[in-house]
């Protein structure tokens, strides 16, 4: 697609190409695959380009507090496990995670957690120092 325009009247007619958002998506390079810190930060790095000092000051506290709350709940599962493994002290597995291809997914699980809290904790001060930036 083209858009033809005069930059001035007594200039001759320009053709100037307009590349639309489709061709520039097709032409980009697929960026590395992100992991959920990676993704959080991403976006937020995004987002913050709009955002005034007390929204940032805002993200910077909901995240540390989110943090705070998903590590604190992923702690007391896996420590809750922990016990209902101990307690069966090598006798009859019960429940799950008592055999060796469920537990993989568990410990998958827990990594995708902490990748979450460390996006937060990375947006948290990122969006911190942001914002002390922005009221100078």
């Amino acid at each position: 697609m083209t858009v033809t325009h005069a930059p001035h009247p007594s200039a001759t007619t320009m053709e100037t190409p307009v590349i639309d958002q489709a061709t520039q998506a097709a032409t980009r390079t697929p960026p590395e695959p992100l992991n959920p810190c990676d993704l959080l930060e991403t976006l937020f790095q995004r987002a913050a380009l709009t955002m005034s000092a007390d929204e940032l000051q805002h993200v910077a506290n909901q995240a540390g507090e989110l943090a705070y709350d998903i590590s604190d709940r992923a702690a007391g599962v896996a420590e809750r496990l922990g016990c209902l493994v101990f307690t069966d002290k090598g006798d009859r597995a019960n429940g799950a995670f008592q055999s060796a291809d469920q537990l993989p997914g568990l410990l998958w699980h827990f990594s995708d957690v902490f990748r979450h809290v460390a996006g937060l904790v990375s947006v948290s001060g990122s969006a911190e120092a942001m914002a002390r930036r922005a009221r100078g």
